[in-house]
């Protein structure tokens, strides 16, 4: 069995934007870029790959946290800030850290202290 460090977590609201990328009138490199992601993920969900094992997480109290920290629901960082924040609630011995290039994401992970990379 192969010996890991660390899990890649996805919230289906990454998924649903990826979906969004593969019927939307984006480039084909794009696309292409993005369904080639999204297989990888397909195949090796809940399965380790390169030493790494993708978890699709779907947090149940959504609503609840979203209002408890003010954040939108109809803004997709606010979405996935409120997801994250589900998991370390219902996880705290679990390290996180978010890998985002994204400015309001980081921005939104300090104010939430969530570590970000």
């Amino acid at each position: 069995m192969l010996q890991r460090d660390f899990d890649i977590g996805l919230c289906l609201c990454i998924i649903n934007e990826l979906d969004k990328i593969k019927y939307s009138e984006s480039t084909n490199a794009t696309k292409r870029r993005v369904l080639e992601l999204v297989k990888k993920i397909g195949a090796s969900k809940d399965k380790i790959l390169n030493n790494l094992t993708f978890v699709i997480y779907n947090p149940t109290e959504l609503k609840d946290i979203l209002q408890k920290r003010n954040l939108d629901q109809n803004d997709k960082d606010d979405v996935f800030i409120g997801s994250v924040l589900c998991f370390m609630e219902k996880n705290p011995t679990i390290k996180v850290n978010i890998i985002s290039n994204d400015l309001g994401v980081q921005l939104k992970c300090d104010a939430y202290k969530i570590p970000f990379i």
